[in-house]
């Protein structure tokens, strides 16, 4: 990641990334101080800035649910440098964007599905770590590790490569999940995420080819 054919997208997807937490949290604030809750102006406010903070943290923590849709905006411009400047190789066949991001649209709803309803088990505290991050790295570990091998061998090739190799795209999504949660980091995840899968699945390829 320190290369320096990378360092334009790293900075174009912390800026993409920095943006959409900016205008949720612009949005919410706004949206928030139309609704009058209370009859006293300082109850208002209160309720303004505890709903604003609620929401900024919130979407911290749901985060790892947009990265696959930021990483599709991302994922052929990284999948193809990856593939000419690390493996020297022509960059493979691209996916239809629309299609993609319809995919990546319909896996962010299955996981706030699934994150809203282990949301009691969040709230626990001491249950959060092991339930979030197993749950939200299995979902990006499967999209993330689709994703790009689909560009080589197609999604149902893809699935059923990523379902021989279970445990490898695990713990590539929860690796995945741990960036997107860090500060600082969670802002080039989506990138990472692309680029760390885009080398499982040529080592995956390269012992596959060897046998």
């Amino acid at each position: 990641m320190a290369k320096p054919y990378f360092l334009r997208l790293m900075m174009l997807c912390a800026g993409i990334t920095l943006a959409g937490f900016l205008a949720l949290s612009i949005f919410v604030g706004i949206a928030l101080s139309q609704i009058s809750l209370f009859q006293w102006g300082w109850l208002d406010t209160l309720a303004d800035v505890t709903g604003t903070l609620f929401t900024v943290v919130a979407a911290w923590f749901l985060f790892p649910i947009v990265v696959s849709l930021i990483a599709t905006v991302f994922q052929e411009q990284v999948a193809n440098v990856i593939d000419r400047q690390e493996y020297g190789e022509a960059p493979s066949q691209s996916l239809p964007f629309l299609p993609e991001l319809l995919h990546g649209l319909r896996l962010a709803g299955l996981a706030l599905g699934l994150n809203l309803l282990a949301l009691p088990l969040y709230l626990t505290v001491v249950l959060f770590p092991f339930v979030y991050y197993p749950l939200n790295g299995y979902l990006l570990g499967r999209e993330f590790f689709e994703m790009v091998a689909a560009r080589y061998v197609g999604r149902a090739e893809a699935t059923a490569l990523r379902k021989r190799h279970r445990a490898k795209a695990f713990l590539g999504g929860l690796l995945i999940v741990l960036m997107a949660t860090l500060p600082g980091i969670n802002m080039i995840a989506p990138f990472a995420g692309i680029a760390l899968m885009a080398h499982v699945y040529r080592g995956m390829a390269k012992n596959i080819t060897s046998r």
